[in-house]
C-alpha cells in the first residue's frame, strides 16, 4: 500500500478517535510507525488537540528529499475506536484502534495497513535515520558536481 495513503488514512483516524471523551483519547495519542518498513517506515505522532487531535505523518521520499512531514486535523468518528481524518475535500480516511494487539488498522482504497506503538525515542531515531541518510546524499551530490 503506498505508504502516503497509510498515514494520511492513520492520521485522519487517530484525529478522529482523539476527539471523542477522555479515555478514547489516551489509546491513539503517541508515536506509531508502519511494521513493514524496516530502514525508513512511515511515522505517525497524534497528539490531543482540544477536543479533538492533530496528526503528523512522516513519509520517507528517498534520500534526495529524505522525510518528509504533513499534518492533519483528526476527530473521533462513529465509533470511540475509529479516528476519522479529513486528507482533503474530497477524501477521509479512518484509522481504527485494535485493542487487542494496540495497533492501528487503516483501509485505503480496498488495501489494508496499520502502524505498530513505538516509544518518542524510536521514533526520533528514524526521523534521525533519515536526515542522516539525507546528509550523506546532500554531500554525495555536492561532490559529484564538484568533480565535473
Amino acid at each position: 500500500m503506498n505508504r502516503r495513503y497509510f498515514l494520511a488514512a492513520a492520521g485522519a483516524a487517530v484525529i478522529s478517535i482523539m476527539a471523542g471523551c477522555g479515555q478514547s483519547k489516551s489509546k491513539f495519542v503517541g508515536y506509531w510507525k508502519d511494521p513493514d518498513e524496516a530502514k525508513f517506515p512511515a511515522l505517525l505522532h497524534i497528539r490531543p488537540n482540544g477536543d479533538s487531535f492533530f496528526l503528523t505523518w512522516s513519509t520517507w521520499e528517498g534520500p534526495k528529499k529524505g522525510y518528509e512531514a504533513k499534518e492533519f486535523p483528526a476527530t473521533l468518528g462513529a465509533s470511540k475506536n475509529v479516528l476519522s481524518i479529513n486528507v482533503n475535500s474530497f477524501n477521509t480516511v479512518n484509522i481504527t484502534y485494535e485493542e487487542a494487539t494496540d495497533q492501528l488498522l487503516v483501509f485505503v482504497s480496498g488495501e489494508k495497513g496499520g502502524a505498530e506503538r513505538i516509544s518518542k525515542n524510536d521514533y526520533q531515531a528514524a526521523l534521525d535515520r533519515g536526515k542522516a541518510e539525507y546528509e550523506r546524499e546532500k554531500t554525495k551530490q555536492k561532490e559529484i558536481q564538484k568533480d565535473q
